[in-house]
């Protein structure tokens, strides 16, 4: 469960020591003001909630058997899967009396309840001796008490996210073919053989680490002049293009020149790219072969201080760089996790075939999430020893962002440290 400040989390965790996990989103809403109703329904929608009964809005100036009764008919809805009640002053029975009732209300039916008196005195410690004892012996299932049915119902709908994702399936833990750890182990030994503090991978050095697990990297050939340039084409089949590695150029209009197929193209494009980017002192100008037309996407590996190794994905480009959307994974993935990874960015509708766009084949994108697997040549957590060495592995910015459909965007690991 997710919590996005120290207050949600101990929130969450109020509400899961003390009552079940919900059976799913359908909830109650029951209280005493038509406004609160009104919020609390609408948070609830927000959180990814149902409201499926009610809201059931009593007079202002209600009982504690009213209140007991409606929470009853809540409960007993099969249609019910939570109850969050909400009342406020002024009540013709005390706050005590309304505590306890909704509290003993709550024991024969074992679905979670959340309760919040606004405006009202803290009656934490009833709802603590009004509790369901625990089978075991171990305590009570408690009515947890929420200063503000926000933040109740915001712990209600982490609870339930999390009750229903342990009912999914979580598929099964897939090996790609075509992947070779003995290889990669290989190359990161070799550089740490060398370079115990770790060193910058060159360019086939990044090429065969990746090819090791699949992954195709395309040469690119670094141009000065336009002669260089014709001559990197000329080893190239079919067309090619000219654009800048230049990390603040590249995401400009302009940065990239392609379906180059003569002499004459690449010449004209290379003298035009540097008189437009002659500003920068150095565009860094590089050829390589033309993917056909597709949707650049990031596949990215990094090493968390806590969590360890973290797979990203996310459509390349300013919605990643900018935006910071990216969905995120530990490895090892399942198949349901990896599909789960392209699928939950907010960019995701470019890759279903946006306003009529042909959508791209996700398949390979998939497959390289899955490929990222937790090793002793990439997890920070592997135990060194003399026969098996930590290492990590930094992704850097050598890579193609123009790949086609079947070809993600795959940042490649420019650095290896030792440990």
């Amino acid at each position: 469960m997710q919590a996005d400040s120290v207050h949600e989390l101990v929130d969450i965790v109020q509400l899961v020591s003390h009552q079940p996990l919900p059976a799913g989103p359908r909830v109650a809403v029951v209280g005493n003001s038509h406004g609160l109703n009104a919020i609390v329904a609408d948070k609830a929608v927000k959180v990814g909630l149902y409201v499926s009964h009610g809201p059931v809005t009593l007079r202002v100036d209600c009982t504690a058997t009213q209140v007991a009764d409606a929470t009853e008919a809540a409960f007993a809805d099969e249609n019910v899967d939570s109850v969050i009640v909400c009342v406020t002053p002024p009540m013709r029975s005390g706050d005590e009396d309304v505590a306890s009732a909704v509290a003993h209300t709550a024991w024969p039916y074992g679905k979670p309840c959340i309760v919040t008196f606004f405006g009202l005195r803290d009656v934490t410690d009833i709802m603590h001796r009004a509790g369901r004892p625990r089978s075991d012996g171990s305590g009570r299932y408690i009515v947890p008490v929420y200063k503000t049915p926000i933040d109740g119902v915001a712990a209600l709908g982490a609870a339930t996210r999390y009750a229903m994702w342990r009912e999914k399936d979580h598929g099964e833990f897939v090996r790609p073919e075509g992947i070779n750890r003995v290889a990669a182990r290989g190359v990161v030994d070799r550089i740490l053989d060398g370079s115990p503090g770790g060193r910058q991978l060159d360019m086939e050095e990044v090429t065969t680490l990746l090819a090791a697990y699949g992954l195709e990297m395309w040469p690119m050939f670094r141009v000065s002049t336009p002669e260089e340039a014709v001559d990197a084409a000329a080893g190239i089949e079919g067309a090619v293009v000219v654009r800048s590695m230049l990390a603040g150029v590249r995401m400009r209009p302009g940065s990239v020149r392609g379906g180059l197929t003569t002499d004459e193209a690449v010449v004209a494009a290379f003298e035009e790219m540097s008189r437009q980017f002659a500003y920068t002192g150095d565009p860094m100008l590089v050829v390589q072969k033309m993917a056909p037309v597709g949707l650049a996407t990031l596949v990215r590996s990094v090493e968390d201080p806590l969590f360890g190794p973290v797979v990203s994905f996310g459509v390349a480009g300013a919605a990643a760089d900018l935006l910071g959307d990216l969905g995120h994974r530990i490895p090892p993935l399942t198949d349901v996790d990896a599909r789960g990874l392209v699928s939950e960015v907010r960019s995701a509708p470019l890759l279903q075939g946006y306003r009529g766009l042909p959508p791209p084949t996700r398949t390979r994108s998939s497959t390289s999430c899955s490929a990222w697997r937790p090793s002793p040549t990439t997890s920070p957590r592997s135990p060194t020893s003399n026969s098996t060495r930590s290492t990590r592995i930094r992704p850097g910015p050598t890579c193609s962002e123009r790949r086609s459909s079947s070809h993600p965007r795959t940042c490649a690991p420019t650095r290896v440290d030792g440990r």
